[in-house]
This record gives C-alpha cells, sequence and structure tokens, in this order.
C-alpha cells in the first residue's frame, strides 16, 4: 500500500495527524487484546514497547512545545529596566565630587550595591515623580552587567536609575545609609592621602598653635600617610588610645577652602598621636574614623 504524505498546514493539523496515528495503532493492538483474534506472545510485546516508546514521543513532544522557544516581547521600557536586575553586575564605577573616582568589582560590595538598588525600585515606586525635588547628587557612576548591558545612576537625597527618579521618605533613608558605605571604600591610606592633598587650604594645630602648612608640607604629611598601614585590631586600638589619652596635634583640610564654604563635607580632620594618627571624614553620616599607623608629628 502507498504511503501518502499527510497535508499538514500547521501546529494543530500536526497534532491531528499524530493522534490519529496513534489511534490507529490503538485500535490494532485492541483488535487482538479484545479477544476478536489471538495475538502471538511476540506480538504483545512489540506493541507494548512501541505504545511506551510512542507515549514517551508524545510526552517529549508536549514538553518541547510548552517549555521552549517561548519568547515574549516587552514593550514597557520601565519592565524592561526592572528586569535588567536579573542580570549579574560585573563592574560599578562610583564617582564623589569630594573624593573622585573608585571602582567596584569585588563579589560583596557588587552583592551590596545590587541589594541597595533593588530595594529602591521596589520602594521608591511608590513616589510620583512630579513632587521630586532636584537632585543634590554625592555619588553618581555607571553599573555594567556581565550581559553588556550599562546603565547610570546618581545617589543624593533622591536616587536616579537610569533617568527614572526614586525619591519617596523611605528611599531618602536607605540613600543617606548607603552613601557612608561607598564612603568607607575610599578610607584607604593611598585615597586619604591623595584628598589631603586635594585640599586648597590645611591647618595644623601644634603646640598651641595654629600654622597653614605650605604645599610641600602637605606633601610630606601625604606621603607619610600613603605608607601607614591601617588598623583594624580594636584591641590593639584600644590600648592605644587608652596610653595615648591626648593628641599631640591635629590636621584640618578644607577641600575648597576655609572660608569658601561651611559645608561639613568639604572637611576632613586628622588627630595626630606619637605612634598613630585618627582620620575623620566630618561629611560621613555615620562618623566613621580610620586608624593609621606611624606618627606625623615629624612631618608638620
Amino acid at each position: 500500500m502507498a504511503y501518502t504524505k499527510p497535508n499538514i498546514q500547521n501546529e494543530s493539523d500536526l497534532n491531528d495527524t499524530f493522534m490519529k496515528h496513534l489511534l490507529a495503532i490503538y485500535e490494532t493492538f485492541s483488535f487482538y487484546i479484545g479477544g476478536k483474534q489471538e495475538m502471538p506472545s511476540w506480538y504483545k510485546y512489540i506493541g507494548y514497547f512501541l505504545i511506551i516508546i510512542v507515549f514517551f514521543l508524545l510526552v517529549m513532544y508536549f514538553a518541547q512545545n510548552s517549555f521552549y522557544d517561548k519568547v515574549r516581547t516587552i514593550d514597557d521600557k520601565d519592565e524592561v529596566f526592572l528586569k535588567s536586575s536579573e542580570s549579574i553586575p560585573v563592574r560599578v564605577s562610583v564617582k564623589n565630587s569630594i573624593w573622585g573616582e573608585n571602582v567596584i568589582e569585588d563579589e560583596i560590595n557588587l552583592q551590596n550595591f545590587v541589594t541597595f538598588m533593588q530595594i529602591v525600585k521596589s520602594e521608591g515606586g511608590k513616589a510620583k515623580q512630579k513632587s521630586c525635588q532636584k537632585n543634590q547628587d554625592n555619588f553618581s557612576g555607571e553599573v555594567t552587567y556581565l550581559n553588556g548591558d550599562k546603565y547610570t545612576f546618581s545617589i543624593g537625597n533622591s536616587v536616579i536609575l537610569h533617568k527614572r527618579i526614586y525619591c519617596s521618605t523611605s528611599v531618602k533613608s536607605l540613600a543617606e545609609s548607603y552613601k557612608a558605605d561607598l564612603l568607607q571604600l575610599y578610607y584607604k591610606p593611598d585615597k586619604i592621602a591623595l584628598l589631603l592633598q586635594k585640599c586648597s587650604e590645611v591647618i595644623a594645630l601644634k603646640n598651641g598653635q595654629e600654622m597653614e602648612l605650605s604645599q610641600e608640607k602637605v606633601k610630606l604629611v601625604s606621603e607619610q600617610m600613603k605608607s601607614s598601614p591601617l588598623l583594624t585590631d580594636y584591641d590593639q586600638i584600644t590600648k592605644l588610645l587608652y596610653k595615648h589619652e591626648r593628641a599631640q596635634a591635629f590636621i584640618i583640610g578644607y577641600v575648597n577652602g576655609k572660608h569658601i564654604t561651611n559645608s561639613r563635607s568639604d572637611v576632613i580632620h586628622i588627630s595626630v598621636y606619637p605612634t598613630f594618627s585618627v582620620f575623620q571624614y566630618l561629611g560621613d553620616d555615620k562618623g566613621n574614623v580610620v586608624y593609621l599607623q606611624g606618627s606625623l608629628l615629624e612631618a608638620i
């Protein structure tokens, strides 16, 4: 008997044709199993085997069509942006108006950044954008994802992600906290030394006298700070503070000049002890300090 190729126009016809063939196989074996005619024993085994194979192929066919090759188009640009959070960030470049540029590439700080942005997007969606004031961004930058996508951001009294602004009360609180976390990424000897050199005016208080440090003196202090290891052992720090109750000198740096601005974000303060120094950036809302080994007394 000649085989005639079925006329299949679409997926529905394919399913109907497949089911018809399956039904024909079932009726053939039902003819024997139903007692109308005795089936040879080896026919039974072949029949059972074929039924199992057909059933397995049928399951695979419907699974393939149900779970794969399904492409969904997202027309909403906001939803597209939210979906980008599912990608993995590999690099975040950050710029601060006082401290300059920094790069985040380690896994822990990248995850902190992702967590912050996800919370902002979930909380900030409740605010009306027209109620947001002009952003006074303290941090700005760009995040690069594993798939190559890049988005800009800024963090200040509100948060801007890819030109979308978030400024609810909860977002403002989150932003203030996260800005302090970002500042800690700058608290390294080389970046502290660089900021001191950036100051347009540096004042030293020593032996009851106030004096403005020359550029040569500032450079000397900066170089010594740059080579000073961080003190992170709190037991050691406690012992040093107990041993030396009072600082012997103070260094105050004004990034834009003492009489130019009255903003605390413009001021750095260094307490100088005989064997260590304590650095503090007054623009840090959490009041964090950095302990550095070595004395700066001779450099002043």
